[in-house]
């Protein structure tokens, strides 16, 4: 009886192609003379990178793979599945197959007779909670419970930000996240393909990634014997071939969310960009937590949102800390901000006069104005004479507006989600915001007393980073990162924070200077109140005193 399945083929539905491999002529009279490459699995491939259908052909990210293989090298490919790992290594040990293709590990086995081509496959840590409770704090001295599979990441990574954390270790997926889903366990972490393939499956409607870690990741590979050089050195040049765009492509397929593959492959900075990244390792973030879905900041000061989510990318590509610096007012403008002390801003909007105080990096959101208004039966999609409006003073459409509306009373004011609330009680007739801004606030907060309409005639609002002037290589890096990071992921973003649920806005600092003015005098109203009453009190009193003497 032979120790493995021999699977029927591949079947593969992607239709992406790689560009011709540039193969020497003593790899390809290899090729032509092997004709046939027999290539090892094993059963603990999870289901997402490898599984057979009813007709015994592999399915999965791997076997698009092995399917693009296939065709870039013109080869029959036989597949054949062993019990364990070990089982298959030692059919490669005794010449029984040509190439054993890994489970995700962390790191190639140590095995002298055994050469690893580089990974076909590279995934991270993926941190998962509720996502009721999305807002959950990224980091917690308190103590909390998560679960994890087959012991990875290892102890002491949850510890580092989870340091009274009671881990709870599962033998399958599924029940770790269902562990979650009932609220039995406050996290999940665990590999980012696996753990979004599962919960784009199962739980699209109750769990979701909320961090990627940077390590431990973990990786797949072509292992090959030490003596096949020029087999290793093909397969070297396929996986090389694997644009980041391919990548994403293939895994896209399979995942609706959680789609890293377009950081397979590093960015490819000058040496100038990383030595100044080793310098400047830790960067301090300028953040704004009343920007929804654009900026927003969690019980720790943290950075979430759409930026938060581009920032934890950008931490995965290069290696960059970002550490939150909170400020109480809007900072899109970054005209008033003093040089030193701050590194970058994120969802800063773009303006030429604002180049002359800060950099920007290429805009990735773009999003119309609109005027927010209260609904009524008879709305008009207008403005009209005497009509109070506000418009946020970072917009700088105030002299455009003020031209295109002359009759129109014009109130600058700090934040545009603040005003909101305004406009619902009356105090104000209209609102200037961002598509977005407006439709994150309404949706959340005001669905059926307000509504948005564009304004036409103007230009979008284009967000992007800012930077201090002096900082033109954090500009060329930030770049470089945002333009590997594909449109749609940040169209899935704005959508994903855009549909967030039960994120609460703490307000508080907006209105607290006001708070405390009514505070103060509603104390004197108070006070004056009880004085008044204790003089006609004593008054009373007396006359009381002096009647009785008179009767008398």
């Amino acid at each position: 009886d032979e120790d493995y399945i021999e699977y029927r083929g591949i079947s593969s539905n992607n239709r992406v192609t790689l560009d011709p491999l540039r193969l020497s002529n003593k790899e390809l009279r290899w090729l032509a003379s092997k004709k046939n490459l027999v290539i090892a699995v094993h059963k603990s491939q999870t289901a997402t990178l490898l599984h057979t259908d009813s007709q015994q052909r592999v399915r999965g990210i791997n076997a698009d793979y092995l399917n693009l293989l296939k065709r870039a090298l013109n080869i029959k490919l036989t597949l054949r599945e062993y019990a364990d790992h070990q089982k298959a290594m030692d059919a490669l040990a005794e010449g029984e197959v040509d190439i054993v293709l890994s489970h995700l590990v962390t790191s190639p086995p140590l095995n002298n007779d055994i050469a690893a081509t580089k990974p076909l496959i590279i995934t991270f840590p993926a941190l998962v909670t509720t996502l009721h409770d999305s807002m959950r704090p990224l980091t917690s001295p308190k103590p909390v419970n998560i679960a994890r599979v087959a012991n990875y990441p290892p102890d002491e990574v949850i510890h580092q930000s989870f340091p009274k954390a009671t881990i709870i270790s599962f033998t399958n997926l599924y029940q770790a996240l269902a562990s979650v889903s009932a609220g039995h366990n406050d996290y999940f972490i665990g590999s980012n393909i696996i753990t979004s393939s599962m919960i784009s499956r199962y739980f699209t409607h109750s769990l979701n990634v909320v961090k990627y870690y940077n390590s431990p990741r973990q990786y797949n590979f072509f292992l090959t014997r030490k003596e096949s050089v020029i087999l290793n050195e093909v397969l070297n040049r396929f996986v090389d071939a694997l644009t980041n765009e391919v990548r994403y492509e293939v895994s896209q397929n399979w995942l609706d969310t959680g789609n890293l593959a377009f950081l397979n492959k590093p960015l490819e900075l000058t040496e100038h960009e990383k030595q100044w990244i080793k310098q400047h390792p830790n960067l301090k973030v300028l953040e704004n937590p009343y920007s929804p879905p654009y900026s927003m900041t969690d019980e720790n000061g943290s950075v979430r949102g759409v930026m938060g989510d581009i920032l934890n990318i950008i931490t995965l590509q290069t290696g960059l800390n970002f550490s939150p610096i909170t400020v109480s007012h809007n900072i899109h403008a970054g005209t008033q901000l003093s040089p030193g002390g701050w590194d970058i801003i994120p969802g800063a909007i773009y303006s030429e006069d604002r180049e002359n105080n800060v950099l920007f990096a290429e805009a990735f959101i773009t999003t119309p104005y609109v005027f927010v208004m209260q609904k009524a039966p008879d709305s008009e999609q207008t403005l009209k004479k005497g009509m109070k409006v506000a418009i946020p003073y970072y917009y700088e459409l105030h002299s455009q507006l003020k031209e295109m509306y002359p009759e129109v009373e014009w109130i600058q004011v700090d934040n545009a989600s603040a005003a909101f609330h305004k406009v619902k009680e009356g105090e104000l007739d209209a609102l200037v915001a961002t598509q977005l801004n407006s439709r994150y606030m309404i949706d959340h907060y005001y669905p059926n007393e307000l509504y948005h309409f564009l304004i036409p005639g103007v230009p979008n609002a284009s967000l992007s980073f800012a930077f201090p002037r002096g900082e033109p290589e954090l500009k060329d890096i930030i770049n470089k990162a945002l333009n590997a990071i594909p449109p749609s992921e940040v169209l899935r973003l704005t959508e994903k924070w855009i549909k967030m649920p039960n994120v609460t806005i703490d307000t508080w600092d907006l209105y607290s200077e006001q708070f405390y003015i009514v505070t103060t005098l509603s104390v004197l109203l108070v006070g004056s109140s009880l004085l008044w009453g204790f003089y006609l009190l004593r008054s009373v009193r007396r006359r009381k005193v002096i009647q009785g003497d008179l009767e008398n």
